[in-house]
Order: C-alpha cells, then structure tokens, then sequence
C-alpha cells in the first residue's frame, strides 16, 4: 500500500561564546505543499515554523539546569502529546491486550484513569498525519471513544484480533507495507479537553514543572523547554 503525506520539519543551531544549540519546529499531515504557504496568524506557515525554531534554540542557549526530584508536571498541547500516545495509546492496541501484556488488559469496564479523562482514537480527522479513509484492510476510518471519564470502554482493532477478541474492527489495521501482515495500530489518539483552561491548570500548582514541547519519539522523548511552576504562575 501506499501512504502518502508531506512533511517540513525545521531545524536550526545557534552559538554564543562557543556554545551551540539547537531549536526546531515543523509539522505535515495528508495536504499538498500549497498547506506550507498559507497563512498562519499574518506570516507564512513555514516562516513561523523557521521563527519559532530559532526561539526555541536562543531560549536552550540560555537555559539553566531544571531542577530535579518528585514534581507535579503540567503539559503543553501539541507534542507533549507524545507521552500519552507511549504510555497510554500502545497500551490499548488490541493484540497486546489478547495477549495479556498491557496493564489495561482485562480492564474493560474498569475505572482506569482520573474520571477528567478521555482519550480517543479517531481515524477520521481531516488532513491529519494518522488520518485514513479506510484503514490497511479496507475497514473504513472511524472515532473511537477508548476511555471515558476514565472507564476503559475499548481497544484498538484489526480484523483478525477483533475476530479473537469476539470484537468488532475498529479501522486501525495498520501495515508497514505489502509485506507485512496488518496489526492494530494508533490513527490519531488524543486525550478530549476537559473543562478547565491553560491558566487555571497552570495555576492550581503551587511548585512543579511547566513543559510546553516535547522532542523525540518511539519512547525516547526529551523536553525541550521546561519553565518552573512558583505559586501558580510561569518563571523562566
């Protein structure tokens, strides 16, 4: 099969007194080129990509040390997204719960995360880098509701492990090519907003950590920009 979408991924490095650092920014989804071009807030697309690595490496060229311990954490949108789609979204593929090696497995039902949460899949996303309109075995692409408000309410499914499971496919049959065989994979998971602001979250911590982006995947991310958290409002 073939998967098609564009990507343009912005990176910078800097240097002071012979130190370097690196910023970068970016993004893709299932669009032509033309999505690069367009407007975001006044500028170009890819100029505010390119402005905002260059932030991103001027604020790690000043940076200090954060500090260490047991911290609450609050998490930016966007990226930071990656740690629930880890932690959380691999956890509840179907055939590692057939198999009993997800700590979700068996929890159907069951009160698994704070009742503020809900997490879904949701395959059917308009231009969206884990879009499809069917998935790799031709079951079309669908919003799945995984957990909610906490209660485990489904896995992820392909045709086969829903066939085990006694379930019905979920449109996540997801093939690295024509030679592999289908297994069931993330679209696009997300946890739902709840009905808190940014402010507010950011503001019931009295001491903790701040983390606006995340960089890396597959487990091995890294933040790259953390503020403190002091008596409810963001340092530097």
């Amino acid at each position: 099969m073939s998967v098609h979408w564009c990507a343009c991924p912005v990176s910078v490095q800097v240097e002071e007194d012979g130190k370097r650092e690196r910023g970068a920014s970016g993004g893709g989804g299932r669009f032509g080129y033309e999505y690069f071009l367009a407007d975001l807030d006044g500028e170009v697309r890819a100029d505010a990509w390119a402005k905002e690595a260059v932030r991103m490496a001027l604020v790690n060229l000043s940076a200090v040390a954060a500090p260490a311990g047991t911290l609450p954490v609050v998490l930016g949108a966007g990226w930071p997204g990656v740690l629930l789609h880890e932690a959380v979204g691999h956890g509840l593929e179907g055939d590692f719960n057939r198999r009993g090696t997800s700590v979700f497995s068996g929890q159907i039902g069951e009160q698994v995360a704070s009742a503020l949460c809900t997490v879904v899949d949701d395959g059917t996303m308009m231009n969206r880098r884990g879009s499809v309109a069917i998935d790799d075995e031709g079951t079309p692409g669908q919003y799945n509701v995984l957990i909610e408000n906490g209660v485990l309410k489904g896995y992820m499914q392909d045709k086969l492990n829903a066939r085990l499971m006694g379930a019905a496919p979920t449109g996540n049959g997801r093939r690295e090519s024509y030679a592999h065989l289908p297994m069931p994979r993330m679209t696009n998971t997300y946890m739902l907003a709840g009905q808190s602001t940014p402010q507010e979250i950011i503001e019931s911590v009295e001491y903790g950590i701040y983390a606006p982006n995340f960089g890396g995947r597959s487990g091995g991310y890294h933040l790259r920009q953390v503020c403190v958290l002091d008596l409810g409002s963001v340092s530097d």
